[in-house]
């Protein structure tokens, strides 16, 4: 390609997969057109790389010197990321520091992996990230990681080591995506400190997970819900309620008096007890109303629904109270009811997708389902419930052409 061509242009992922030269001659550079003093490196010999380029006289400088930084290879680190590691040496130039400098001196001082971690679940907090979410992240951090590199300086860790944790987990396809998200956080927060100019996590290679695709016939709901009448309590009436409304159990477990509007049949589910951090507004069936309305004659002198402790007939046998105020799993109760009704392959979360599914293949429009679940992609309800939709096939081109 003509070096004039890629002067001046918006830098893109199809761009850097398949439009850059595989060989140059001299050394040439593309500057993106979002991201000033922004661009891919391309040399002789050398891979392709993001790096700035400015001069000291941008911002008042006198030597007027051509100075250059590599962020890292193009094949290591996302684009968007070397975006934003980019904007923010460019505004430490504006404010008169010298991002080049400071990379060195990065480079001298030695952060383990530890320390780092430490420091990323910090700001996952100071953002407002889920607590269950931080929490898991420290977990998955503290089990899989820490006892591999976290001693370990930020600048020695290489490629081999994250693929030697990662093949660890290679028969939990789950956990080994999770851990690989934990690790490229870390990684791409070092970049954007400065301990390291690449991330080691990119190029390997996340684990096909599979989907479950257990559903619950309307018999099985059935004699569940015969077996939680046998066994009333609050964590049975925490599991009608899944079924009831098809949230996440998380979103269940958080739901304040405060959030219900019993005469209007509405939850209001606030933002950070959401997956999204959206707040989401849904419309409760007539069964869910009469649970709730039994519940804050029963339990209404606490804030929550499902309260973990403090008010009297809410403490469940078998579990510590929670700091939050109200229950955070029911984990153990759920697996004696599904065994009682011969459902030894299903958890509480299958209780949703029994709810979305039914849904599904009522044929209610996709807009709707998503509205009522909480979903904000069409992809990811196709992903999870397309096997359902499936069965709807036959349906359509019997009613379209007879």
């Amino acid at each position: 390609m003509a070096e004039r061509r890629y002067m001046r242009v918006k830098i893109t992922k199809r761009l850097i997969e398949r439009d850059l030269p595989k060989e140059t001659t001299t050394e040439t550079w593309i500057w993106d057109t979002e991201v000033l003093a922004f661009g891919i490196r391309l040399r002789p010999g050398r891979r392709p790389t993001f790096a700035m380029r400015w001069k000291d006289d941008t911002f008042g400088g006198r030597n007027g010197r051509d100075r250059k930084m590599n962020i890292g290879p193009v094949e290591q680190i996302d684009l968007d990321d070397a975006r934003a590691i980019a904007r923010q040496r460019f505004g430490e130039l504006a404010a008169g520091s010298d991002p080049a400098e400071k990379q060195r001196e990065r480079k001298r001082t030695g952060v383990t992996v530890s320390d780092l971690i430490k420091e990323v679940a910090e700001t996952m907090e100071a953002k407002g990230r889920a607590a269950r979410y931080i929490r898991d992240f420290k977990q998955q951090m503290r089990d899989h990681v820490e006892p591999t590199i976290g001693t370990r300086f930020l600048r020695d860790v290489t490629a081999t080591d994250i693929d030697r944790i990662l093949t660890k987990l290679a028969r939990r396809p789950a956990l080994h995506n999770h851990v690989r998200a934990g690790l490229s956080s870390v990684f791409t927060a070092a970049l954007r400190g400065r301990y390291r100019a690449d991330n080691p996590v990119m190029g390997s290679a996340k684990a096909e997970a599979r989907h479950r695709e257990r559903l619950l016939a309307d018999t099985e709901i059935d004699g569940l819900l015969k077996v939680l009448d046998a066994n009333p309590g609050q964590n049975a009436d925490a599991m009608r309620l899944l079924w009831l409304t098809g949230s996440r159990p998380q979103e269940a477990f958080a739901m304040r008096w405060t959030d219900v509007d019993l005469d209007g049949g509405v939850w209001t589910k606030p933002a950070q007890t959401v997956k999204q951090r959206r707040t989401h507004r849904v419309t409760l069936r007539a069964e869910a109303v009469a649970l709730l309305k039994r519940l804050v004659e029963e339990r209404g002198q606490s804030p929550f629904v499902f309260p973990s402790d403090g008010v009297k007939g809410t403490r469940q046998r078998g579990y510590k109270a929670a700091k939050t105020g109200h229950i955070t799993t029911i984990k153990k109760f759920a697996a004696k009811m599904f065994e009682a009704a011969g459902l030894s392959d299903v958890r509480p979360y299958d209780l949703r997708k029994a709810f979305a599914s039914r849904l599904v293949a009522s044929g209610v429009d996709l807009r709707t389902v998503m509205s009522l679940t909480g979903h904000t992609q069409v992809a990811v309800l196709l992903k999870h419930y397309a096997h359902v939709m499936d069965g709807k096939q036959t349906e359509a081109l019997e009613k379209a052409f007879g």
